[in-house]
Formats: structure tokens, C-alpha cells, sequence
């Protein structure tokens, strides 16, 4: 168990107090895991035997030195059922033996519902749309027969509401196509009502299995979508996994919300994140199994920590540099120095446990570089933060992405499109024969194309609980009316426009009849896989498709008329 006194936390709909206050001081910590799935011992090639005993040492060694108010476990508890090598199609499903494994080394180490939460990712629905082994091996399965768990942490400062959900994919083809996120109505409609729950919340955060440029969300009973429920509920963090990756991002749409993302557990062998929450401000760190010291900068809050509700006013001033530290087995931290830009090392003062402070004269305002020098039996780690108050949340590597997947080639779009028109108005500036000069049939129909793409609805059904129309860049719901926009269709429209338009774009020229053909058919079978893909993601929705129709017709057409400028240039010949 994490802590000698066992943290009693309020469960959804429960007032039972929580015992994590450092006296005044409004501080507690808890623990962040996921995609353990690469842990356990089956004769996978990719299975490490060695972190099962890591997994086992994270919950029965490191939780217990930490003592977290609660451990998370975000999904891809176990791997699947693939000993033959075979991913494909139907012949996957859950691993016994693995569930077997998970639910000895949770037992063993006490993990019950007081501490300890796990939530399903989609590697532990493979198989098994109707969650059988994770409802009979997980913790929160077999206490709950749920797979969402809402709770509560209570300080001096409130009630802190944390919500976790289930964004595995229960639709579709059991593997290759079921690692996108979706949130059912059902499940949006028990989120807000666990949202409801925790009103007043100083700082809410939810849990799920996928980031939120990987899932897609049905509208709640409400009309509300998960961005609208993020603003009028004030949402500020949102922790999750799946990529196997770290990376903290900032939701402009969704209430200004931070997306945490830690990597898989079997990173480094033995990944997690330690999070802490100091009288509104929110920090975290990542850490390994076995390694010590460990430790974090609680406060003041790190620039790329600020949230959207952050209450500036009250943080302007940072009059202390506050810091968690602990070290293993029967060591401890003997001392803690903390350093602004690059000064002098100062000693900071132990409050009492783990938290540690050094108070700043003069109450310091503006940008800072702050460093904590966390000294102990078992060595010295140095953590670090930047701070600034005035900074504006900026450039992360979401927007990076959307960047590439979108941006890039819809510019790159833009130049070929503005050069090919120029081109075939004008084809003697550019020295060109008249067979290498752009065929101005194929360069409307390609236009054409172009603007179904941008303009018609793809996809025309129920979607998302509604009738839905879904466009390139997002959705119209149709009853009640209303826009949505979604990051994974962008990351989609930006792939698609990529793969499937721009080679099509770049062989128009008469003389490249036969390039034009073979760009049109690998479109065609591009086209045709998103359209199975929205199929087994959505079942039954997109044999409604204008849009896909509508591309599909122009590669025909500009097939057509590549066999018509073949047999041209044969005659000139």
C-alpha cells in the first residue's frame, strides 16, 4: 500500500475526507502509468521478462516510499493475444495468461480502489468487445464491474475532482484498426454527470487511454461535445497514453486544458510520472523504477504547466520555490538546495515529509530558470523548471503536428495549384513542348476534385449519437444544429491530401498520361481504404459517402482522360 495510513479517497457521489494535507499547506502527489502492455511474460519477442518484476517493484516498492493519494494506470494493461506473429483481422483476442499475470502482481501488492486505479486502453478490448478479462482481472473491474471510476481528494483549499474514462474503441476490426479513441453517448453522458459531481473543483482532471488528436467523441444527452463540456465545467488537465511518448500540450479549444501524455511504462524499463497539486498549481515529473532520489518542483508552476482556469493574481508573485523529494529503502533525503538562474545553491527547509521549501525575498516576479538539487544515500538528481508568469501558452508539439499534417501540404497544395494554372495559360514563358505543357481538361477536373475534397460532405450519418455530416476539417451536426471540430479529422485531411491529391496533382502534363493513371489508381485505393477504415471505426455509417463518390468519380474521369492524351500523342507519333 502507498502510504502507512491508508489515504481515504471520496469516491463519485461519496464525502468521505481524504487524510493528504502537509498541515497548511495545500500539497499532494499521486502517480501516473501506462502501456504496460510490453511487460509480461508470454515468449512475445518484444516482451522484456524482466519488467514484470519492474511493475511489481512500482506498485509494492516505489508507491510505497512516494505515498501517492492515488496511482493511475491509463490503459494497455496487457499486450493481445498474437504468439503466432499474425496481427491481422479476427484471430486476435485477450491473453489469459498475461490477466493472469497483471492480476497476481496487483494482488500481491494490495491494490485496491482506495489507491489504485486501471483503466482499459485499447489493446485490452482486442478481441473481446465486451471486456470480459479486463472486467474479471482489473482492479477497478472487479470491484466496480465498471471500466470509469470518478473520486475526489480533499484539502484545505476543496474538493479536487478527478474523473477517469474509457476511450478504448469497441467497434470494428479487433486490431489493425482499432487504435483511435471514441466516447460513446453513454459514456459522455455518465462523464458529465461525474463533471456535475465535482462543481467547485479547484482544479479538475480527467484520465483517459488516448490523447485528444487520437479519439473522437459522441455529443452527451446535453448536446454538449467534449471540448463545450471542457469550458462549461472548467477542466484543466487531461493525463493519458497511447503513444508511447511524452508530450504536454495545450488545448486552446478545450478550455485552455493541459494534455499530459507519459511515456509507456516499459520506457527505460520502468516509466512513470509523479504529479502534485500545490494550492492550485500543477506540476510533474518523470521518473524510473529503482532509480533514486526523486522529486519535483511543486511550485511556482512551470510554464509549460499553466492552464487555461490558472488563476494568475494569486501566482503572480512566486515568494517560495517549494519541492517533493524522496529516496529509496530506508535512506532518505538528507538535504535539498535550490538555485535561480544559474546563482548560488541555497538550502531549503523541511516542512514536514517529503516537502521541502526556500522562501524568496522580495517576492520575485517575472522569468525565472529554477533548479532543486535533491541530495540522498542512494545520490543527487537535479530537477528544473522555467518559470514565467506573463508567458502566453504557446507552440507545442500538437500544434507541430498539425502543422505537418495539415499545413505543410495543403501549402505545398496551394503553390503546385497556383503553378499548373499558370502554366496552362501560359505554356510558351515556360519553354515547354506542347506534350509536357499541363492538360487543362485533366487541370479542371483536378480542381474540381480539389474542391469536393475541401467542400463536400464526405460522410453523411449518425456519427456521433446525431445525424452527422463529416467534412474534411470537421462535422455539422444536423439535429440540434451545430459545428464540431476535430484535431484527428485534421491529421486525416492532411495524410489523405498528401498521399492521395498531390501525386495526382503533379503528373497532369500530356506527356505524363501514363504517371496520371497510376496516380489515380493508388488515390482510388487510398480513398477506398479511409472508407473501409470510417466503416470499421463507425460501423454502418459511411455507405452514405458524396464525397468519397464524388473523388472516386473524378479519378475515373481523369483516367479517362489520360487514355484520351495516350492515344493522342500515339497519333501525332
Amino acid at each position: 500500500m502507498p502510504s502507512s495510513e491508508p489515504v481515504t479517497l471520496a469516491k463519485h457521489g461519496s464525502t468521505a475526507p481524504s487524510n493528504i494535507d502537509l498541515g497548511h499547506y495545500n500539497v499532494f502527489w499521486f502517480l501516473h502509468v501506462t502501456d504496460s502492455q510490453y511487460s509480461w511474460v508470454h515468449g512475445k519477442a518484444r516482451t522484456d521478462p524482466g519488467l514484470a518484476g519492474q511493475y511489481f517493484a512500482f506498485l509494492n516498492d516505489t508507491s510505497r516510499i512516494i505515498a501517492p493519494a492515488f496511482v493511475v494506470h491509463t490503459g494497455d494493461i496487457v499486450n493481445t493475444n498474437d504468439n503466432d506473429g499474425n496481427i491481422f483481422l479476427d484471430n486476435l483476442g485477450q491473453d489469459e495468461l498475461e490477466w493472469n499475470m497483471y492480476q497476481n502482481i496487483t494482488d500481491v501488492a494490495g491494490a485496491n480502489l482506495t489507491w489504485y486505479i486501471d483503466l482499459p486502453g485499447n489493446h485490452d478490448q482486442y478481441g473481446d468487445p465486451g471486456m470480459t478479462s479486463y472486467l474479471a482481472h482489473s482492479v477497478l473491474g472487479r470491484e466496480t464491474g465498471q471500466y470509469h471510476q470518478a473520486w475526489t481528494v480533499n484539502t484545505s483549499s476543496g474538493a479536487h475532482r478527478f474523473i477517469g474514462l474509457k476511450s478504448a474503441e469497441g467497434d470494428g476490426i479487433d486490431y489493425q484498426f482499432a487504435v483511435w479513441g471514441h466516447l460513446t453517448r453513454a459514456e459522455m453522458d455518465w462523464y458529465e454527470g461525474a463533471l456535475q459531481g465535482g462543481a467547485g473543483s479547484p482544479v479538475t482532471f480527467i484520465f483517459q487511454h488516448h490523447p485528444p488528436y487520437n479519439f473522437a467523441a459522441e455529443f452527451a444527452s446535453s448536446g454538449r461535445s467534449f471540448d463545450v463540456m471542457a469550458v462549461d465545467y472548467g477542466v484543466d488537465v487531461l493525463l493519458c497514453g497511447h503513444n508511447h511518448e511524452e508530450s504536454i500540450d495545450y488545448m486552446p479549444q478545450a478550455n485552455g486544458m493541459r494534455a499530459i501524455q507519459t511515456p509507456a511504462f516499459t520506457e527505460n524499463r520502468g516509466t512513470y510520472r509523479i504529479m502534485s497539486v500545490d494550492s492550485g498549481v500543477i506540476s510533474s515529473e518523470l521518473a524510473i523504477v529503482g532509480q533514486w532520489p526523486q522529486g519535483l518542483i511543486t511550485s511556482p508552476i512551470a510554464t509549460d504547466h499553466v492552464y487555461g482556469d490558472f488563476l494568475e493574481e494569486a501566482h503572480s508573485f512566486a515568494s517560495a520555490v517549494r519541492v517533493l523529494a524522496w529516496d529509496g529503502e530506508g535512506a532518505g533525503v538528507s538535504n535539498v538546495e535550490v538555485r535561480i538562474d544559474g546563482g548560488s545553491w541555497q538550502n531549503a527547509t523541511k516542512v514536514t515529509g517529503p516537502l521541502w521549501e526556500l522562501l524568496i525575498p522580495g517576492n520575485t516576479r517575472g522569468k525565472m530558470h529554477i533548479e532543486a538539487r535533491i541530495t540522498g544515500v542512494s545520490g543527487v538528481k537535479v530537477v528544473s523548471i522555467d518559470h514565467d508568469i506573463n508567458a502566453t501558452p504557446g507552440w507545442t508539439w500538437f500544434h507541430t503536428m498539425l502543422l505537418i499534417y495539415a499545413g505543410v501540404p495543403g501549402l505545398i497544395g496551394a503553390c503546385i495549384s497556383f503553378t499548373l494554372v499558370r502554366r496552362s495559360k501560359n505554356p510558351e514563358k515556360f519553354g515547354k513542348r506542347e506534350d509536357q505543357t499541363v492538360d487543362r481538361g485533366k487541370l479542371k477536373i483536378f480542381l474540381i476534385f480539389c474542391a469536393i475534397f475541401v467542400a463536400a460532405p464526405l460522410i453523411v450519418g449518425n456519427m456521433f449519437g446525431d445525424p452527422t455530416m463529416a467534412f474534411a476539417l470537421g462535422f455539422i451536426r444536423l439535429q440540434p444544429f451545430s459545428t464540431h471540430f476535430t484535431w484527428l479529422m485534421l491529421c486525416i485531411t492532411g495524410l489523405q491530401f498528401s498521399v492521395s491529391i498531390l501525386p495526382v496533382g503533379c503528373t497532369l502534363s500530356r506527356q505524363a498520361w501514363y504517371k496520371n493513371i497510376v496516380a489515380n489508381g493508388f488515390s482510388m485505393g487510398f480513398t477506398g481504404l479511409l472508407f473501409v477504415l470510417v466503416n470499421c471505426i463507425y460501423p454502418g455509417i459511411a455507405l452514405i459517402a458524396p464525397g468519397y463518390y464524388l473523388m472516386l468519380a473524378c479519378n475515373v474521369l481523369l483516367i479517362k482522360r489520360s487514355k484520351v492524351m495516350e492515344r493522342s500523342l500515339k497519333t501525332r507519333a
